[in-house]
C-alpha cells in the first residue's frame, strides 16, 4: 500500500473544484493537508518514521507516487550552529547597520543569510544587495515577487556570488521546475504544506537533484517537525550529501508536540517515532481551541474594558 500518483491526482483534479486553482491556493493547501495525513497514518500503520518508510520503497514504488505530467525531465537514478539568518527589506540603512553588527559578532566562521520576504522590486533588490554584499551573505531569500521567474533570474545573475533562495510558499512542482531550469534560484526551499504533500515534494526534490540544486527546507512554528522527515529522506536516499544543505530552525513551541525535533550540536537528530512527527499534545489543542480554549479566554479577559 502507498498513496499512489493515481490517488494524488484524484484528490487534486476533481472536475468540479480544480478550476479554483488549479493546484494552488486554498484547495491546494487543503489537498496537501489531506494527503500528508494519509502518509502519517500509513507510516504509523507500518510502525516506521516517514523518512524510513519512503526510503525503503523500491525506486518503482517511489516513482509511482509522483505525477510526472509537465515535468518529465525529472527522471533520475539517483550546539554547532554554522548559519544565521537576518530579515532585510524594510529600510536599507537599518539593514546595513544590523548586518554590520551581526557580521562582527559571528566573525567569518559562520554563514550569514538574508531574507527579504518579497519586499523588493527587481531593480531595488539588485541595488540593495550590492550594498549589502560587503557583509558576505551566503544567500538572499525571496528577494522579489514569488512568481516572477524572470525577475529572480535577473537578480540571480546580477548579485553573484550571492545565491538566491526561494519557494517556501511554492504552489506546485511546475513553478519549482521553471525557477530551477531557468537558473533563477540556487537554493531550493521546500515546505511540507503549500504543495500537495509528500508526493509533490518528492517530485520537487528529484528536480533539484537532477539540476544539482541543494534542498534547504523552510520552517516555522510546527514546520520543523513537519519538514524534518523530508530533509532526512533527501540526505539519505536522494542527494546523498550534506554539502550546501541545511534546515532552518526556530526554537520555540516545540513543547506542544508529542515528538518534537531534537537538536544536538546545531544539527537535527534523525526522528524515530512512527509517522510524520507532527501530532500535537491533546492538552495543547484543548488550551488553544479557538472557541473555548483557556488561552483565548484569558486573552479576551485581559483585553476586555473594565
Amino acid at each position: 500500500m502507498k498513496l499512489s500518483q493515481r490517488t494524488w491526482a484524484l484528490i487534486n483534479s476533481d472536475s468540479q473544484i480544480r478550476w479554483l486553482g488549479p493546484k494552488k491556493g486554498v484547495i491546494h493547501l487543503a489537498a496537501g493537508a489531506l494527503i500528508n495525513a494519509v502518509w502519517d497514518l500509513y507510516a504509523k500503520a507500518k510502525q516506521k518514521p516517514l523518512w524510513r518508510l519512503l526510503g525503503e520503497m523500491s525506486p518503482e514504488q517511489l516513482l509511482s507516487c509522483i505525477d510526472f505530467s509537465y515535468i518529465t525531465e525529472v527522471l533520475t537514478k539517483e550546539e554547532g550552529w554554522k548559519h544565521i539568518k537576518m530579515k532585510v527589506g524594510s529600510n536599507l540603512q537599518d539593514d546595513l547597520r544590523k548586518a554590520a553588527i551581526i557580521r562582527e559578532e559571528i566573525g567569518d566562521e559562520m554563514y550569514l543569510m538574508m531574507d527579504a520576504n518579497q519586499r523588493w522590486e527587481v531593480d531595488e533588490a539588485i541595488e540593495n544587495l550590492k550594498a549589502l554584499a560587503q557583509f558576505k551573505p551566503l544567500w538572499i531569500e525571496e528577494p522579489t515577487r514569488p512568481d516572477d521567474i524572470f525577475g529572480h533570474k535577473t537578480i540571480s545573475d546580477a548579485v553573484k556570488p550571492i545565491l538566491v533562495a526561494t519557494r517556501e510558499h511554492g504552489q506546485n512542482r511546475v513553478i519549482f521546475k521553471q525557477l530551477i531550469k531557468a537558473g533563477a534560484l540556487q537554493i531550493c526551499q521546500i515546505d511540507s504544506c503549500p504543495v500537495t504533500g509528500v508526493n509533490e515534494n518528492l517530485a520537487i526534490m528529484l528536480i533539484a537533484k537532477k539540476n544539482n540544486v541543494p534542498i534547504c527546507p523552510h520552517v516555522g512554528v510546527g514546520l520543523c517537525e513537519y519538514v524534518q522527515p523530508l530533509s532526512m529522506l533527501d540526505f539519505i536516499f536522494i542527494s546523498g550529501t550534506m554539502e550546501n544543505r541545511v534546515i532552518e530552525y526556530v526554537g520555540h513551541l516545540h513543547e506542544h508536540f508529542i515528538d518534537p525535533v531534537k537538536i544536538k550540536n546545531g544539527k537535527y537528530q534523525v526522528p524515530t517515532f512512527p509517522g510524520y512527527s507532527i501530532k500535537m499534545k491533546p492538552q495543547s489543542l484543548k488550551a488553544y481551541d479557538f472557541n473555548h480554549g483557556q488561552v483565548l479566554l484569558e486573552e479576551i479577559h485581559l483585553n476586555s474594558p473594565n
